[in-house]
C-alpha cells in the first residue's frame, strides 16, 4: 500500500515539474517576443515615415501589428500550433508592438 502511494507521489511530482518547465519556456517566449516587438515599435515610431509626425507613425505601427496578429490567428488555427507560439507572437510581439491598443 505504501509503495503504491509513494509511486503516485513521484508520478505527480514529475508531472508538476514538467508543468513548471513549460511555464518557464512560455515566459521565455513571452519575453523574447516582447523585446522584439518593443524594439520594432520604437524604431518605427521614431522614424519619419509618413508625414513626419508621431501620430501617423503610431497608426502605422498599430495597423501592422493588427495585421500580423490576424494572420497569426488564422495560421495558428489552421496549423494547430502549440500555445507557446501564441505567447511569442500574439501576446509578446504583437502585444508590445501595438501596446494592446
Amino acid at each position: 500500500m505504501q509503495l503504491r502511494l509513494l509511486g503516485r507521489y513521484f508520478t505527480n511530482t514529475l508531472f508538476l515539474h514538467n508543468i513548471q518547465i513549460m511555464k518557464g519556456i512560455e515566459f521565455l517566449f513571452l519575453g523574447v517576443g516582447t523585446i522584439f516587438g518593443a524594439f520594432l515599435r520604437y524604431k518605427i515610431a521614431s522614424a519619419s515615415l509618413l508625414f513626419g509626425n508621431l501620430v501617423s507613425n503610431v497608426l502605422l505601427v498599430n495597423i501592422i501589428g493588427s495585421f500580423i496578429l490576424g494572420m497569426f490567428s488564422v495560421l495558428s488555427a489552421s496549423l494547430n500550433l502549440d500555445s507557446k507560439y501564441s505567447f511569442l507572437v500574439a501576446i509578446g510581439f504583437c502585444g508590445s508592438l501595438t501596446t494592446m491598443s
